[in-house]
C-alpha cells in the first residue's frame, strides 16, 4: 500500500497538479507516475522537474535499490534525501539545479513495481519503454541522457544498447558492459562467489510483494519466507567472515541455496546453463551500444576489467566513447578523495559527469575541454594521472617474464630440463582470499603474506631480483602456464605481486582459469589424467608503478575462496556437485613447455602525457 505522502501526491496529479518541494538549491516539482511497460507491467516512477516552464533536457535513472539514491561522479550527496517508501522528498537537486528534468525507475518488483525481479532480464525493454513514455511527455525536449552505477550503472549500459536508441548519450560507473561471462563467471569460467550470493540474496530478501504473489504465495505466507530469506541472509552475512569454517559458505552443491533459489529463479537458471544461458547473452551490450557512453572504473573494482572491454569493443566502432580509471574500489568511487583535484586557487575535484551530459544533450562545446579521451590514475603512486588517446597508451610493449623451475622470475629463456613444480589443492582447504577484486568482501591491493609459504604449501612462488629502475605497466596482464593434474578438472590462479624491500607482498591484479574452459567457454574439454596442456590466465587491466628496489613476484596456485567458487576437481556437472576430491597439479617449466608472466610495460614515456588537470 501507498504511503500517504504518495497518495497525496498521486491525488494532486489526478488533479493535474504537481507537489512542489524544497531542496538544497532551487526549488523543484516531484510527480509520481506508473509507467506501464510493454506488456503492462506499471514500474512505480518519480519525475523532478527543475524550475522553469521547459521543456527540458532529461536524465534517467533506473534503479533496483530504493531512495536515498546513491552519489554520482564524485559528487557530495544531497540533503532531503527521503527513504524507499517516500522518495518523493528526496530529490536530486545536483541535476535539477543544472537545468535537467530527473526521472527515477523502480525496477519490477523493487519498491512498489510491479512485476518479477529477474536480474536485469527485461531491463533493456522496460528503460526503452520509459524513454518512450518520457518523449510523450510536454516536460522534455526529446535530448535524453542514462546515468547510474554499479546496478543501475548496468540498467544504464543496457538502455544504452537497446535498438533502435532514443538516447543521446550514457554515463555509467563502475558498472559492466557483460555481466555475466565477463563479472559473475570470470573469464576464465569460475562463478565469482563472494559477489553473487551476497547480492541475490539481498535482491530476494528484500523483494516487493510483486516478486512472492508471482511465486504463488499467499498474502499470509510472505511474511515467513521473508523471515527465512532474512535468516538466510544473515548466517551468509556472519559466515562471510570465516567462509572456511561456514557451512552456508561452504554449502554443496551451489545451485540450491534453498532460501535463495526458490526466490530468484535466475541464480538456478544461470548456474544451470552458464556460459550458455540466454541471461548472459542478453547481458553483453559492447555489440549494440551506438551513443556516446562514459564510463568511470576503479582499478580494483569487480567489474574493471567488463568496463575496459566494453569501452574498446563500442569505440571501435564509433569512436565517440571515454574512459576514466581512478585509484580504488568499487565503494570507494563515492567518496570525493578518489577523484582527481583540478590545480589552482580555487581547487576543486575534477567531476565529468555533468559536463558529459552539458556537452551531448546541451550542446555546450566547450563543456569537456581538457578531459581527455582516456583519462587514468596510477596505482603505486600517489595522485599521479595521465591522459591517452589507446588502451595500452602509446610507448607501451610488451615483456615477458619466464616463471623458472628454481622459482626465480626474469626476462631469459628456460632451460631445456627445468624441474617442473607441483602441490596439492584440496577444496576443502582452499586459500582464503586476500584483497583483490571483490564486491563485499575486503577489496584492493593487500598484503599476500598470511597466504603463501610458509603458512601454505599449495601455493608457488616465483620472484624476481630487485629492480634497478622504475617499471611502469599499463594495459592487460596474463600468465600462460603449462600445466597437468591427474584429475578431469580443476582451476589454477595467479597473482601478480608488488614485493616491497621489507617483505611485504602487495597484490596488484589476480585471476583464474578453470581448466575445462581453457580454450574459452561454452565449449568444454576436460583434462587426461598426466596430460600436459598450455592455458592462459587473464588477470586484468591496471595501470602500475614497481618502484626501484621492488620485485616483481608470481603466484600460482588452484583456490581463491570465497571470492571465486572451489572447482570440486570431480569433473562432474559445475554448481551440481556434492563432493570434493584433491588434485595433484604441476607446473612446467622447461624450454618447451614453459609458463610465462606478460606484462604491458611503459617504454617510452614521452609517447604518454602526465596530467596535472
Amino acid at each position: 500500500m501507498e504511503n500517504l505522502c504518495s497518495i497525496r501526491v498521486l491525488f494532486l496529479l489526478a488533479m493535474g497538479m504537481a507537489t512542489s518541494l524544497p531542496s538544497s538549491a532551487a526549488p523543484f516539482k516531484v510527480l509520481e507516475q506508473r509507467v506501464s511497460t510493454t506488456d503492462g507491467t506499471q514500474l512505480r516512477t518519480f519525475v523532478y522537474l527543475p524550475e522553469g516552464a521547459g521543456p527540458f533536457p532529461t536524465l534517467v535513472y533506473r534503479t533496483p535499490y530504493g531512495a536515498p539514491f546513491g552519489t554520482l561522479g564524485g559528487y557530495p550527496e544531497q540533503e532531503n534525501r527521503g527513504t524507499v517508501e517516500d522518495p518523493t522528498r528526496v530529490g536530486w537537486p545536483l541535476i535539477t539545479d543544472a537545468g535537467y528534468a530527473l526521472v527515477v525507475q523502480y525496477t519490477r518488483g523493487r519498491f512498489g513495481s510491479e512485476g518479477t525481479n529477474q536480474l536485469f532480464w527485461t531491463e533493456r525493454e522496460d528503460g526503452a519503454d520509459l524513454v518512450h513514455w518520457i518523449l510523450d511527455q510536454d516536460w522534455s525536449n526529446g535530448r535524453l541522457g542514462s546515468l547510474g552505477d554499479s546496478a543501475y550503472g548496468i540498467t544504464s549500459l543496457l538502455l544504452a544498447s537497446a535498438q533502435p536508441t532514443r538516447l543521446t548519450a550514457a554515463y555509467a560507473q563502475v558498472a559492466s558492459g557483460d555481466l555475466f561471462n565477463s563479472s559473475v563467471l570470470g573469464p576464465g569460467g569460475a562463478l565469482k562467489l563472494e559477489s553473487f550470493l551476497v547480492w541475490v540474496n539481498e535482491q530476494a530478501s528484500s523483494a516487493g510483494l510483486a516478486q512472492y504473489r508471482s511465486l504463488g504465495l499467499q498474502d499470509g505466507e510472505i511474511e515467513s519466507v521473508r523471515e527465512e530469506m532474512l535468516r538466510y541472509g544473515r548466517l551468509i552475512e556472519s559466515g562471510i567472515k570465516q567462509p572456511h569454517e561456514s557451512e552456508v559458505w561452504l554449502r554443496l552443491p551451489l545451485i540450491d541455496h534453498p532460501a535463495t533459489s526458490p526466490v530468484i529463479s535466475a541464480w538456478t537458471r544461470l548456474l544451470e546453463e552458464g556460459y550458455e544461458s540466454d541471461w548472459a547473452r542478453k547481458l553483453q551490450t559492447a555489440d549494440s551500444i551506438e551513443v556516446p557512453t562514459l564510463q568511470v572504473s576503479m582499478w580494483h573494482d569487480i567489474f574493471n576489467s567488463s568496463a575496459i572491454e566494453t569501452f574498446l569493443q563500442v569505440d571501435q566502432r564509433t569512436g565517440t566513447q571515454r574512459l576514466m580509471v581512478l585509484n580504488g574500489t568499487h565503494y570507494s568511487i563515492d567518496g570525493p578523495d578518489a577523484w582527481p583535484v583540478r590545480d589552482g586557487p580555487d581547487a576543486r575535484p575534477v567531476r565529468p559527469m555533468l559536463p558529459w551530459f552539458d556537452y551531448w544533450l546541451k550542446g555546450e562545446e566547450d563543456a569537456l575541454d581538457g578531459f581527455p579521451k582516456i583519462s587514468f590514475a596510477l596505482s603505486g603512486a600517489e595522485d599521479v594521472w595521465y591522459a591517452a588517446e589507446t588502451w595500452p597508451p602509446a610507448g607501451v610493449s610488451n615483456r615477458q617474464f619466464t616463471l623458472h623451475g628454481d622459482g626465480s622470475l626474469d626476462e631469459s629463456a628456460p632451460a631445456e630440463n627445468e624441474p617442473a613444480r607441483d602441490y596439492v589443492y584440496d577444496p576443502q582447504n582452499p586459500v582464503p582470499t586476500i584483497g583483490g577484486r571483490n564486491l563485499i568482501i575486503e577489496a584492493g591491493p593487500r598484503d599476500q603474506r598470511p597466504v603463501e609459504p610458509p603458512h601454505r604449501d599449495d601455493v608457488l612462488l616465483y620472484r624476481s631480483t630487485p629492480l634497478e629502475n622504475d617499471l611502469t605497466i599499463m594495459g592487460p596482464v596474463s600468465v600462460d602456464l603449462n600445466v597437468a593434474s591427474d584429475r578431469p578438472d580443476t582451476d589454477f590462479t595467479a597473482k601478480l605481486i608488488d614485493l616491497f624491500p621489507d617483505g611485504t607482498a602487495m597484490l596488484v591484479v589476480d585471476g583464474i582459469i578453470r581448466a575445462r574452459y581453457r580454450a574459452g567457454g561454452p565449449e568444454q574439454d576436460m583434462l587426461s589424467a598426466g596430460e600436459v596442456v598450455e592455458l592462459t590466465i587473464e588477470l586484468g587491466h591496471i595501470a602500475h608503478r614497481f618502484s626501484a628496489g621492488h620485485r616483481l613476484q608470481v603466484d600460482i596456485s588452484s583456490s581463491n575462496f570465497p571470492q571465486w567458487d572451489r572447482n570440486p576437481n570431480t569433473g562432474g556437472v559445475l554448481y551440481q556437485e556434492r563432493t570434493t576430491v584433491p588434485a595433484n597439479n604441476t607446473i612446467y617449466h622447461e624450454a618447451e613447455r614453459r609458463s610465462t608472466l606478460h606484462v604491458p610495460v611503459l617504454e617510452d614515456p614521452s609517447l604518454i602525457s602526465q596530467l596535472d588537470w
